[in-house]
């Protein structure tokens, strides 16, 4: 399981020859609530270009960087109809009912599949000095994402819960 925290500014190197081919600036999400894929910007000579890095050619993710196979990795445009995890983040949550959960910080997906496990949220400043962060376990549901707000199905609410146990 990942974290969007913890991808962003890792770079992105070659399996084989260890050629430094970018760095993750952001995450890419669907209407549908999966992860596509890594965004990376591509290091260029007089300009930087970002580019999609889709999850399926990612081989492995560690603390030194995202690692694909380079013969088979192929760039994509990011979607029009999709969300960026800086679109999300610092967003205010809340139910369908229209109760507040609280403030977006993180989003726990999985490596392999993209699928959006839980998302990690935030009462706010003094909360966040206090240590007290809650988690929201993801229901599958499409994501309603306006302006100001997303909207989640919720499905179960955990105050200060480990997220390794999931």
């Amino acid at each position: 399981m990942r974290t969007c925290n913890e991808l962003e500014g890792l770079n992105v190197y070659d399996r084989q020859s260890t050629l430094l081919l970018g760095l993750i600036t952001d995450i890419c999400f669907s209407h549908e609530g999966t992860c596509l894929g890594l965004i990376m910007e591509e290091k260029r000579r007089f300009y930087h270009h970002r580019s999609l890095l889709p999850l399926p050619s990612v081989t492995d993710i560690n603390s030194n960087g995202v690692y694909v196979d380079f013969t088979q990795f192929k760039p994509m445009p990011i979607p029009k109809n999709s969300y960026s995890y800086d679109q999300l983040k610092q967003k205010m949550v809340k139910t369908k009912e229209g109760s507040s959960l609280g403030i977006l910080e993180d989003v726990y997906f999985t490596s392999d599949s993209g699928i959006i496990v839980a998302y990690e949220l935030s009462d706010g400043f003094f909360a966040d000095l206090s240590g007290e962060k809650k988690q929201v376990h993801s229901s599958g549901e499409p994501l309603e994402v306006g302006k100001n707000s997303i909207v989640l199905n919720e499905q179960e609410v955990c105050s200060n819960a480990n997220m390794s146990e999931l």
